[in-house]
């Protein structure tokens, strides 16, 4: 008698784990955020990095109706409206569903600030920010993926600096950095306030620093405490080192 409840338990428990494992494709993306993609990249194939960050901030994983994960608070539209404010280029006039909607304007906002490194200051929204940011790598890999179909399987061709901007998305989130901020900014404690110093010892890079005399790096970053000093050595020292040397073998002549 106690056979049919397990086995009913049984069959609802697949139903379940069917009906969302057809949501998503093999990379655990949500198979409507791939149609997005699609659709937009074949709009417009010629895309800037704003709007790139905009169609990510569309996915319809960070929309509640779609994820039940995604918690939406009173708060939202008074700690929302009070960033903006300091974010520009964010797009939030725009006006084409579903980037013009509110879960994708929360997403954008969330994005900007990460990159331009703007504390929230609000645990509920920094919750949001790091559940959009785990996911967002992912989401770039699939961006990237409908690109690549685009090009080599339809008539539109998606162009080369569309692409350059997409490759430069992941290192942009893995360092919260805009492509115009200097890399050195990768370096911990170093802030927008050390590099007019930098620039004046020409510096403009992490090999640049790396390859001073020591006694000058430390008068550059005099501002650090012994301690920070030592975290900047520690980053820079665990960065690899490239040296590429070419050479000529031989000489090609085409001849008509």
């Amino acid at each position: 008698m106690v056979i049919l409840p397990v086995v009913v338990s049984i069959v609802c428990l697949k139903g379940v784990w069917w009906y969302n494992s057809i949501k998503y494709n093999v990379d655990k993306v949500l198979l409507d955020t791939t149609q997005l993609f699609y659709y937009f990249l074949h709009k417009t194939p010629k895309m800037e990095i704003n709007r790139m960050l905009m169609l990510l901030g569309g996915s319809f994983e960070f929309w509640k109706q779609y994820n039940k994960d995604i918690i939406e608070r009173e708060t939202d539209d008074i700690e929302l409206t009070r960033r903006m404010k300091s974010l520009p280029n964010l797009g939030e006039n725009k006006k084409e569903r579903p980037l013009s909607l509110p879960y994708s304007l929360k997403a954008r906002i969330l994005i900007h600030s990460y990159l331009s490194r703007i504390p929230l200051d609000n645990e509920g929204l920094e919750y949001d920010q790091r559940y959009i940011l785990a996911r967002v790598l992912r989401l770039t890999e699939e961006m990237i993926s409908m690109s690549q179909q685009l090009t080599f399987y339809t008539q539109i061709k998606v162009p080369i600096e569309t692409l350059d901007n997409l490759l430069r998305l992941q290192p942009m989130f893995v360092q919260a950095l805009w492509p115009k901020n200097s890399p050195l900014l990768q370096l911990p404690h170093i802030t927008d306030h050390n590099l007019p110093y930098l620039r004046k010892g020409r510096i403009y890079s992490c090999g640049d620093l790396a390859a001073l005399d020591a006694e000058k790096r430390r008068c550059l970053l005099k501002s650090l405490s012994d301690e920070q000093y030592r975290d900047v050595l520690v980053v820079l020292s665990s960065m690899p080192r490239l040296s590429i040397q070419t050479e000529i073998l031989g000489k090609f002549y085409v001849t008509s």
